[in-house]
């Protein structure tokens, strides 16, 4: 209570949270809140994926390594690759699975703009597109076989759908949103579908609150066992972006309530869709994405505070080294350090990989901390 007392008091906030380790929130805030604390670097691997974009990126739990599935460099070129990467290089998972029996039905499809959450020692990846009109439904791959499966599931299943969002609480994968083209009538969606993977069944729980509504290019993250919706909007083939927003959506999964969280420094967020989140403990950071005003990629790097509930814009200091304006990429853990890689950029499709480096990812992967002002 020390601790809280002292957050509080310093930062002028309060919070009912009850799933703080408020020592560990203390040091943490100090350190990120200090100005040039992250840096970039650019690193080049012999072997890696190809120019890419919409593709996920997923870090495992058990193996601390990032597992990329798909993507794609156009409107019709999609890739079925899968590939892991341990912070030191990435291999390419495709050989060995068909070298273990693996036929064509075993192998993932060609596809980009599909979602991928990590519970246990599975992936499971929902939705995404093709680019000539097809949808896919669940699929899992077992990281510890390597096999790739699309299981039959039970209940209210969803319509299937891209540029749709997914994360995980505990055993269940959560989707919201997206769109789909069906009979020429181009739809976006606003429901939110759950997926108990223990029994393979798909709900669609009754929900309070002020829901997000309809949303396609937005991100969900969990932390702890609320969901945040970030971002996204509403577009259209004949009209393309008729609303945008940067707001920040909670849903408490215990309640199944919605929020409009209404954050201190707003101003300082100027992305909108297509951004690159990832999570940090009680922090929620996005890097570039498209502008909520007009569209064009940027290059900032904020974080949302789930404690205090405000926004934060980080300075980085501006090198050659950084990956400039970016969106449709992934950003994930491994091995103490933040990676990036692929996606949208200024100019052209990347494959690049840059790595993104604070003292409090250091500290991520240690078991032990000797003293709290390690972080």
């Amino acid at each position: 209570m020390l601790w809280k007392c002292y957050a509080q008091k310093k930062w002028k906030f309060l919070s009912d949270r009850r799933d703080v380790d408020w020592q560990r929130y203390f040091f943490e805030k100090n350190a990120l809140e200090k100005d040039g604390s992250f840096s970039w670097k650019s690193q080049d691997f012999k072997v890696k994926p190809s120019a890419r974009m919409c593709h996920t990126g997923t870090t495992s739990a058990d193996s601390n390594c990032v597992v990329y599935i798909g993507g794609q460099s156009g409107q019709t070129t999609r890739f079925d690759e899968i590939f892991q990467f341990d912070g030191k290089q990435f291999t390419a998972l495709n050989p060995m699975m068909k070298s273990a029996g693996a036929g064509p039905n075993d192998m993932p499809p060609k596809f980009a703009r599909h979602t991928t959450v990590c519970i246990g020692h599975k992936l499971y990846t929902f939705g995404g597109f093709d680019g000539m009109g097809q949808y896919f439904a669940l699929a899992v791959f077992d990281l510890r076989t390597l096999q790739w499966s699309y299981p039959q599931t039970t209940g209210n299943t969803p319509l299937l759908r891209t540029n749709h969002a997914a994360a995980a609480v505990g055993n269940k994968m959560f989707i919201y949103g997206g769109n789909r083209t069906e009979s020429d009538e181009y739809m976006i969606l606003e429901d939110l579908h759950v997926l108990d993977t223990e029994t393979l069944t798909w709900s669609q729980p009754k929900c309070t609150g002020e829901a997000p509504g309809p949303r396609v290019a937005h991100k969900l993250m969990s932390v702890g066992r609320r969901l945040y919706l970030f971002g996204g909007g509403v577009w259209t083939p004949k009209r393309d972006w008729v609303e945008k927003t940067s707001k920040m959506h909670v849903l408490d999964t215990d309640t199944m309530h919605w929020t409009c969280i209404r954050a201190r420094g707003e101003e300082c967020v100027r992305a909108s869709s297509f951004c690159i989140p990832f999570v940090y403990h009680d922090w929620i950071f996005i890097y570039g994405g498209q502008s909520l005003t007009d569209g064009i990629e940027i290059a900032d790097l904020v974080s949302f505070d789930t404690v205090s509930l405000e926004w934060h814009k980080h300075s980085v200091a501006a090198s050659k080294q950084n990956p400039g304006a970016r969106s449709v990429g992934t950003a994930n853990f491994a091995a103490g350090s933040v990676w990036l890689f692929g996606g949208s950029g200024t100019h052209s499709l990347e494959n690049s990989v840059h790595r993104l480096s604070h003292r409090l990812f250091q500290a991520k992967k240690r078991a032990k901390l000797s003293h709290p002002m390690d972080y």
